[in-house]
């Protein structure tokens, strides 16, 4: 038990790396409801889902750069942030464009995210490993989601629809830290 605790994957990216997922999952069944209360069509509101995408499709190059200027360490706690403040931002977003631009900014951050957890994991496992390390980052990833739509769900339902806005940044900010952490070892 205490080698798998002592691997040098576990904390410093499944763990974090779980925590973002859940609460990316957590967003999904309210973020459509939250932008139609925008009063906007139904495009819009696809287009308001959309910009998180978009936001990776365009952070990716941009990431590529930032991570080899700042290393694959740093990298993370930023990406991890961006993602983390955005989501937390939404709850006090005023318009739907700043939910866009909100939305479009934390996309990029997790493209930065994403791209640095990669090639972190590729620098420290060998070839021989990097397949069931890759496996099992993305069954981290799927645990996280599948659990954070109930969880989103619940929160938006006891308290308001901004709710788990709050949530996602707290439990973003964990990861944040945690990654820091990580990264003083």
């Amino acid at each position: 038990m205490l080698s798998i605790l002592r691997n040098p994957v576990i904390f410093p990216v499944y763990v974090p790396h779980f925590l973002l997922a859940f609460c990316t999952g957590m967003i999904v069944p309210i973020l459509p409801v939250f932008a139609k209360s925008f009063d906007i069509s139904y495009s819009f509101v696809g287009i308001v889902l959309a910009a998180d995408g978009l936001g990776r499709l365009l952070g990716d190059l941009p990431s590529a750069v930032i991570l080899n200027r700042i290393g694959r360490k740093l990298a993370m706690i930023f990406g991890v942030s961006i993602v983390a403040i955005c989501g937390a931002a939404l709850f006090i977003a005023p318009s739907i464009y700043i939910v866009f631009i909100l939305r479009l900014i934390g996309g990029a951050g997790g493209s930065l995210w994403n791209i640095s957890r990669y090639a972190y994991l590729t620098d420290i496992t060998s070839p021989s490993q990097r397949g069931r390390t890759i496996s099992i980052f993305g069954g981290v990833s799927r645990i996280g989601s599948a659990f954070g739509p109930a969880v989103g769900g619940v929160i938006a339902a006891w308290t308001t629809l901004q709710g788990p806005f709050l949530l996602f940044g707290a439990v973003g900010a964990i990861a944040a830290l945690h990654r820091c952490h990580c990264n003083r070892r």
